[in-house]
């Protein structure tokens, strides 16, 4: 008989299934802003790295976390004047994230509801807490593991 059920952050539970990298590279096209994939990836790569280790970001919720992401990337790739990009892309990324969370929400609302206990296990930048407190997640979790914080990343066991 299963009684628990343990979910992903990114990805997963923020993003219905789609990889954050693949979202920007949709958001960058829309923007008008021509970027090869490829460099829309080293500058998604050298976000991520900063965002793993960045004190703010540690404690963050979604808008706070995707402003600082979103303007890593355009530092990365040269375009971090343009204000307005920024705000379009850091929007469009929102937006799309805080859609799929109110489903989301009451598909863990359902699940809590039929005695399932609930965890997310996340590679996170350590506020994987906060994100499930802002995304209405945090009431139906037992568990919240974010690797930053216990120090053990996926795929170990140990996690």
């Amino acid at each position: 008989m299963i009684r628990g059920i343990l979910f992903d952050m990114g990805g997963t539970l923020d993003g219905d299934g789609l990889h954050w990298l693949d979202r920007f590279v949709v958001l960058y096209a829309g923007s008008g802003l021509t970027v090869p994939r490829d460099r829309v990836r080293a500058a998604f790569d050298e976000a991520e790295r900063l965002a793993a280790s960045d004190d703010q970001i540690a404690t963050a919720g979604l808008d706070e976390m995707i402003e600082r992401h979103v303007g890593w990337q355009l530092a990365n790739l040269g375009a971090s004047a343009d204000a307005t990009l920024h705000e379009r892309l850091v929007q469009g990324f929102v937006r799309s994230v805080r859609d799929v969370a109110a489903t989301n929400a009451r598909v863990l609302a359902d699940l809590a509801g039929r005695g399932f206990r609930l965890g997310v296990v996340s590679n996170g930048c350590g506020n994987v807490g906060a994100l499930c407190a802002d995304l209405g997640y945090a009431p139906y979790l037992s568990a919240i593991i974010d690797s930053r914080r216990v120090g053990l990343y996926k795929p170990d066991p140990a996690i």
